[in-house]
């Protein structure tokens, strides 16, 4: 567009409001792969309504499926999140105590890692498509106050790690 678009002003989420020259007079606008609509200029600005959600083409839409399969299969990862962290809440003041142990509460602690990026990023993607989904932004919430809530009780973690000698951790490996 260059110079000829001055200014835009997002109203809401329904209408986008573009503030342009007078020499950029009729424009066609399509989002995501909808129906074209002629735009024209008056009183200097272009009002162009913004398509929700399902007026969007299925495949022009993110396919979240590759993390979880159904919303259900979500809640029961968001599930895991707390007893996991519990878990290994119970090896606080023993990660010195052995390799093995170590080994085991590193390996949960990954697991709980993983699973919490999973949740989140899921939660939050389809809180990103849609930000006028209350069910995507209570998704995005508990997931975000389920990993708190986690690793909060995990703060111990980091600084008994690295209190372990390093002498004692090279006779480890």
């Amino acid at each position: 567009f260059g110079d000829e678009i001055e200014e835009i002003e997002s109203f809401d989420s329904k209408t986008l409001k573009v503030l342009a020259n007078d020499s950029f007079k009729d424009v066609t606008v399509s989002f995501s792969g909808g129906p074209k609509k002629e735009m024209t200029l008056e009183n200097g600005y272009y009002e162009i309504e913004i398509p929700t959600r399902a007026e969007i083409p299925a495949q022009d839409k993110w396919d979240l499926t590759s993390l979880f399969k159904t919303d259900d299969e979500w809640e029961k990862a968001l599930s895991q999140i707390k007893p996991l962290a519990k878990e290994i809440a119970t090896y606080k003041g023993k990660l010195s105590s052995s390799k093995e142990t170590l080994l085991e509460a590193l390996t949960k602690l990954s697991n709980l890692y993983q699973i919490t990026e999973i949740v989140e990023n899921y939660a939050s993607l389809q809180h990103n498509a849609d930000e006028g989904d209350q069910n995507a932004l209570n998704k995005q919430g508990r997931a975000q106050m389920t990993a708190v809530n986690a690793f909060s009780e995990l703060s111990f973690f980091d600084s008994e790690v690295t209190a372990i000698e390093n002498n004692k951790i090279e006779q480890w490996i």
